[in-house]
């Protein structure tokens, strides 16, 4: 078991970066005018806030790894610290995860963190500065697939630079997406779909998730295959469906049918 990752063989780490500038208008966690605020002027800074997964247990994990990585984009260190100098700095984190497994059904949960932004210091090109973080995210229970999204926002953060400030950021971060699957049997799917291996039909099918040319392949496989299959395998298929499109046609052999003959059809015309 172990998440799906060809780079890394101990962790699946998915990227999303943000270029942002900080703006003279942003958001300040002492207010216009304290004496907190550190003298200088307000600028914007060639920033780079990235947000970061990763999990070091194997298959669908119980926890997650989250860190936000600050990088200056103009060639020159920027000191990152709180607004007012001490602790005013603010992680704010929305975890959301599904839990799929051999089924046409999925189970979802959304946990809500908060913590202060604990670090301070330089941010160098290629040297970015990180505050990290883990998330219980529970047991995953029988799941042979778990997929994560998280989004956020820093609160109160300021860029410096000699006689220069951002002022206090409040900057969201995008959402991004971390898949954790259990390694699939041995064996292609077609060898799992002969056999009617419920498992290694679901596993083998959402391996190619983040392939694009081959999942589709699979999707039209698995199409293909209702109307022959029945029983745990069956489920399986439409379970697979389920994890790749986010479609919810249950176990409606009909619907999946007519909703992957429409969307052929739609991806032709658009050729």
């Amino acid at each position: 078991m172990h998440p799906r990752a060809e780079s890394a063989p101990l962790s699946l780490v998915l990227v999303a970066g943000l270029v942002l500038a900080a703006s003279p208008g942003g958001c300040s966690a002492t207010g216009a005018g304290s004496e907190a605020q550190p003298p200088g002027r307000l600028v914007s800074f060639d920033t780079r806030f990235e947000l970061r997964l990763s999990t070091l247990e194997d298959g669908p994990s119980r926890s997650l790894r989250v860190a936000v990585l600050v990088e200056p984009l103009d060639g020159l260190p920027l000191e990152v610290a709180p607004a007012d100098g001490e602790s005013a700095g603010l992680l704010e984190l929305r975890v959301r995860w599904q839990d799929f497994g051999a089924a046409p059904a999925s189970v979802g949960r959304t946990t809500q963190v908060v913590l202060p932004w604990s670090v301070a210091g330089l941010a160098r090109p290629g040297a970015p500065l990180v505050l990290s973080t883990t998330v219980a995210l529970g047991e995953p229970g029988e799941a042979l697939a778990r997929r994560v999204t998280v989004e956020g926002r820093v609160i109160g953060i300021e860029l410096l630079r000699d006689d220069l400030r951002s002022g206090g950021l409040l900057r969201s971060l995008p959402a991004v997406q971390l898949e954790m699957t259990a390694l699939p049997p041995a064996g292609s799917l077609e060898r799992h779909l002969a056999e009617g291996d419920p498992e290694g039909i679901f596993l083998a099918a959402a391996a190619v998730s983040g392939a694009t040319e081959r999942r589709e392949e699979v999707l039209g496989r698995l199409i293909e295959a209702l109307p022959d299959s029945g029983g745990a395998a069956r489920e399986a298929l439409f379970g697979a469906l389920l994890f790749l499109t986010g479609e919810t046609h249950g176990r409606d052999t009909w619907r999946w049918t007519n909703w992957w003959r429409e969307r052929s059809r739609l991806e032709q015309a658009a050729r």
